[in-house]
């Protein structure tokens, strides 16, 4: 006889800093089950939250200065056709 194990996994979004305290000690004696210290969940999903917040912010300069790039790409491009024109006239 096979033997079959299902895991349900539950995935919820919060934010930490918006939660009450009740539900932080909710979350305090989960994090005691799996060997973490009181306070030591709630504190991993707040420097989740400020890496998720640093990530967007490198993603967003990144896209700027890619976007910067192809504007001064179309800058040197326009100036040389436009002194390319000027000098044959």
């Amino acid at each position: 006889m096979k033997r079959y194990t299902f895991f349900a996994f539950i995935d919820i979004a919060f934010d930490i800093d918006e939660i009450n305290d009740e539900l932080k000690q909710q979350l305090d004696v989960v994090a005691i089950t799996y060997g973490m210290s009181v306070g030591e969940f709630a504190e991993q999903l707040r420097k989740d939250k400020e890496d998720e917040q640093e990530l967007r912010e490198a993603k967003i300069a990144e896209q700027e200065k890619a976007a910067m790039s192809v504007s001064e790409v179309i800058i040197q491009l326009c100036l040389k056709v436009f002194v390319g024109f000027v000098c044959k006239v």
